[in-house]
């Protein structure tokens, strides 16, 4: 495989699962409970296909890492909420926790637009641990 290809197919798996955000969102809404299951296990694998092909294949990019970033973002923010339109109650006994782990994750990306003025595009150690926790 080509080295532009390898970025070209890295980069739009992170642009799916930036995509299937709101999807996510649609689909609990419906209460479509298998549907975003599915569909939820298939974004979380483009999180771990996108930065394996870029690095496989020397190609990553600081493009790549703000569209990976970003993708993550949204799918972070997604699934509490979708989880919370499915199992409204479940959500309820559990808040806290639910509410610590998005808060420690969205801390994350907050400290560095106070450092740097820009989502930063790095994935560190905390932002890691608490997207596989709430997953």
């Amino acid at each position: 495989m080509s080295g532009g290809k390898a970025r070209k197919i890295a980069n739009g798996l992170s642009l799916i699962r930036l995509g299937l955000a709101p999807v996510l969102l649609g689909l609990a809404s419906f209460q479509l409970r298998h549907v975003y299951f599915w569909t939820l296990l298939f974004a979380l694998s483009t999180d771990a296909a996108d930065g394996y092909i870029a690095r496989r294949w020397g190609q990553a990019s600081s493009q790549g890492a703000q569209i990976d970033s970003r993708a993550d973002l949204a799918i972070i923010v997604s699934v509490p909420l979708g989880v919370w339109l499915l199992f409204p109650e479940l959500m309820r006994r559990h808040a806290g926790v639910v509410i610590s782990l998005v808060g420690a994750h969205l801390l994350t990306h907050a400290l560095g637009v106070l450092k740097w003025r820009r989502l930063t595009s790095y994935h560190t150690w905390g932002t890691k641990a608490t997207a596989v926790l709430l997953a």
